[in-house]
């Protein structure tokens, strides 16, 4: 149709009526594409406001059908809807950008918007989790595709969010934590093989599994530890006393020195060997592939809070509502200084 040919008065912008007054013609253009095309109103009995008012609707939506067209002809990638959905001048932004580009880009960002499915966003959780990355991480990962993927449906590039098929509660408890039990009890086992004949090492290890902090073991001091009352401190100062559990208390007692700390200053005086320690411990990953003590300290956690709380309890649920009073504090902060683990072997009372 050219509508240049068309004797007609115009009525609105793209769109004209001829003599009659019951033919429209309308012309506009969309990206590099021109549309045109002619609404005929003759049949109908509305008067000529009404047929004015409804053809100017009709324009109307043309235009946004043939925009979603053209949009989703172009190939828009995770990276550009990121861009689109956090404004680059704002400081927690930068902030966002820069977690997106650690955690997440590498999984969905050159993939187009219109084929990612939940299935590629369980990806990005199952590398999380494997890396021992917290329940509080996996959330704010889940809150920034939530933003990006309603960006792309308010701009009407996607009809569904993918988001919604992902449900965090279900992720941890059915296909994770289950086993966590099983999990620990295979690092001990292997740790008591691996290191029989480096007992600082092990005694690390089960350190850990009895609640302790990584950041808290770099710290302990052979002063500070009381073998004869069966505790410790963690920092000079404290007056706070932890149980020390006999399995660790015997592994401790074949190395025993007088002073310094127990895994800073092993090759010489005021060294830093934490990183050394880290990879003395790569020797577990020879029989369990994703073993790292950020993922340890994790499943240690999510065991805590269950034991607390009951085998039901998920800290997806309790972060929008308050933990028990009765048991309001977890199991590595009790105010007791005996353990209440129950793995196995290693936490045997004796």
């Amino acid at each position: 149709m050219n509508i240049d040919n068309i004797e007609y008065s115009n009525i609105s912008e793209n769109l004209w009526i001829d003599d009659s007054g019951d033919n429209f013609y309308y012309s506009f253009t969309v990206g590099e594409d021109k549309v045109e095309g002619k609404l005929d109103y003759s049949l109908k009995k509305w008067n000529s406001a009404m047929k004015v008012a409804v053809a100017k609707t009709a324009v109307s939506k043309l235009k946004s059908e043939h925009k979603q067209i053209v949009v989703k002809k172009e190939i828009i990638t995770f990276d550009l809807l990121v861009t689109k959905s956090y404004r680059l001048d704002h400081k927690a932004s930068f902030v966002q950008i820069e977690y997106y580009e650690k955690y997440i880009k590498e999984f969905i960002g050159s993939k187009n918007i219109l084929k990612i499915n939940s299935f590629d966003l369980k990806k990005v959780f199952d590398y999380q989790y494997s890396n021992g990355f917290k329940l509080s991480t996996l959330l704010i990962t889940f809150d920034f595709l939530k933003v990006v993927f309603n960006t792309a449906m308010n701009q009407k590039i996607i009809t569904d969010n993918p988001c919604r098929y992902i449900n965090i509660q279900t992720i941890l408890d059915n296909t994770y934590t289950k086993t966590i039990k099983d999990k620990l009890n295979e690092i001990y086992n292997t740790a008591t093989i691996i290191f029989k004949d480096e007992p600082l090492y092990l005694a690390f290890i089960l350190f850990l599994l009895h609640g302790k902090r990584k950041k808290d073991i770099y710290l302990l001091m052979w002063e500070l530890i009381d073998f004869k009352n069966d505790s410790f401190l963690v920092k000079p100062g404290k007056k706070k006393y932890h149980y020390l559990h006999p399995t660790i208390k015997e592994e401790l007692l074949k190395v025993k020195r007088e002073s310094g700390f127990l895994y800073k200053s092993e090759i010489e005086v005021n060294s830093n060997n934490v990183e050394d320690i880290k990879n003395h411990f790569k020797k577990i990953n020879k029989y369990i592939p994703d073993f790292s003590i950020n993922h340890m300290e994790y499943l240690v956690e999510q065991l805590q809070e269950r034991q607390v709380f009951g085998d039901d309890y998920s800290s997806y649920k309790a972060s929008s509502q308050p933990k028990p009073k009765r048991e309001q504090r977890l199991i590595g902060k009790s105010r007791t200084i005996k353990p209440k683990l129950n793995i196995g072997k290693f936490s045997k009372k004796t």
